[in-house]
């Protein structure tokens, strides 16, 4: 694989930002359950705020990485996110932690993680051959897997060790070791979309360019549709996973965070198989395999009610998280490869505004339907809510192709690829 320098730094400071950030998500839940005795409700108010950010500050974040650097971007909200995270030690060891302020940190994270995470991925393509794109966001992948697979035990293993507002100190170091590997990142020439004065009308058309080509595109149209529709059922039933392990199926923190590890183990699979699945069956119907095996298998995690069925949620968020991983891929590899580079920016973070953006949606959902009718009912509707959400995919573009186009010219006509 070819990169251009500064893709190593890239992909450590992503990967070490979010490694840190899942000891967080393991370690604000059982800190609201244990120290502050929250509700099931409550606890998915943590999620609702880690994504609401994304339907808040999604669409102008899209034009404000395409009109500066990425790089800058990046160093600013890696110092805001280790600031926000290092408030909840700091306010336990001195006795004033509330549940506000939780959520209020997680809301301040969730908004670095808008900017930063679509900087991210406008700079992957310019720190990349273009051959070497989809090696690239495998890698990315991979490493997200990884962190998937380790950070949840590793996370679990602190809360046991040390509680869980100590653990949140070493998010807090994880957003001060990408803070110095962003500052090793090259500047880029500005896009043309970055020229020019900006004036508060400007700014709105060019926000509004990123909405329109998604409207337009029945590609992007399709995968933006279907994947939001998907991640409310997914939120749905794991904002309240950890709730329902501990108090449903009376499983112990330390227990679920390997448990977790291993249901995430399947993404570092997903994300190696996905190149070699495009270039076997092409990219458009591995895009619909791996998302049916993103989705079905969550149907095993209710079937969890004690320590000796833990195995059917492991094997269920094994096999989902390798789905999403393979899946993931080849919708980064898509996009990059479809749209403009002086729009990717806006492109990027309009999809995500609607997909992210449903995310709070369906936490609070999810929390809602537990007060009502229990965790494991609310997490068995989750699982067929996402199962069921999958076959909008058949009604879209996608099935009549072997490969997805590489532009928008070479979506059309809608006829189908080779075979």
């Amino acid at each position: 694989m070819v990169c251009r320098p500064g893709f190593a730094a890239l992909l450590c400071g992503s990967t070490i930002s979010k490694f840190g950030s899942t000891f967080t998500a393991i370690a604000l839940p059982v800190l609201s359950l244990t120290a502050l005795h929250a509700s099931a409700f409550q606890v998915s108010l943590l999620t609702a705020a880690a994504w609401l950010p994304w339907l808040v500050i999604g669409l102008p974040a899209g034009t404000l990485v395409d009109r500066s650097q990425p790089r800058t971007l990046i160093l600013a909200c890696s110092a805001a996110a280790m600031l926000a995270v290092a408030a909840v030690p700091a306010a336990s060891a001195t006795g004033r932690l509330t549940m506000p302020l939780i959520v209020s940190v997680a809301l301040v994270a969730g908004a670095c993680s808008v900017v930063s995470e679509t900087s991210y991925q406008v700079l992957l393509p310019r720190l990349a051959q273009p051959e070497a794109l989809a090696a690239a966001n495998s890698r990315m992948q991979a490493g997200n897997a990884v962190v998937s697979v380790a950070g949840p035990s590793a996370g679990g293993a602190l809360v046991q060790a040390v509680g869980a507002a100590a653990t949140v100190v070493f998010d807090a170091l994880s957003y001060l070791i990408a803070f110095g590997l962003a500052a090793r990142l090259p500047t880029l020439d500005r896009s043309p979309a970055g020229a020019g004065a900006v004036t508060p009308q400007s700014f709105r058309r060019s926000v509004a360019d990123g909405v329109r080509m998604i409207a337009r595109d029945r590609y992007l149209r399709s995968l933006t549709a279907v994947s939001a529709v998907i991640n409310v059922g997914l939120t749905a039933y794991q904002a309240i996973l950890i709730p329902y392990l501990v108090r449903s199926a009376g499983i112990a923190p330390g227990v679920i965070g390997g448990a977790m590890g291993m249901m995430s183990a399947g993404g570092l699979a997903g994300a190696l198989l996905a190149g070699r699945l495009a270039r076997r069956f092409g990219s458009a119907r591995a895009l619909l395999v791996t998302q049916a095996l993103a989705t079905a298998p969550a149907l095993l995690i209710p079937l969890t009610t004690s320590a000796s069925t833990l195995p059917f949620a492991v094997a269920g968020g094994a096999l989902a998280a390798t789905g999403l991983a393979s899946s993931s891929v080849i919708k980064s590899t898509f996009r990059q490869q479809y749209c403009p580079p002086e729009l990717l920016g806006r492109v990027t973070v309009s999809m995500q505004f609607f997909t992210y953006g449903a995310t709070p949606l369906g936490a609070l959902a999810g929390g809602a339907l537990a007060s009502v009718i229990g965790l494991r009912s609310a997490v068995a509707l989750g699982a067929i809510w996402v199962t069921v959400s999958w076959a909008l995919l058949l009604a879209g573009p996608f099935n009549r192709r072997r490969d997805l186009p590489s532009s928008p010219a070479a979506g059309e006509p809608p006829g189908s690829g080779p075979g």
